[in-house]
């Protein structure tokens, strides 16, 4: 996994636990089954049914422009 995967990672959870859609359980076991079986955390939600891949990807986070 590349640093620039695991940021993503990262965002993508911290914002769909704010959007309130994965507790903080889910969003640690997401990111241990994550590390474990290579999925992403998109992924691995999706698989765990605890969201729709339409909620994944409606809160996938945005880059910053000014970053170019």
């Amino acid at each position: 996994m590349t640093l620039v995967t695991h940021r993503f990672d990262i965002q993508l959870g911290e914002t769909l636990l704010k959007a309130g859609v994965l507790t903080q359980a889910q969003l640690s076991q997401a990111m241990w089954e994550k590390a474990e079986t290579y999925l992403s955390l998109g992924e691995t939600c999706v698989l765990n049914e605890w969201a729709p891949p339409e909620v994944i990807y409606t809160n996938v986070p945005q880059p910053d422009p000014a970053l170019g």
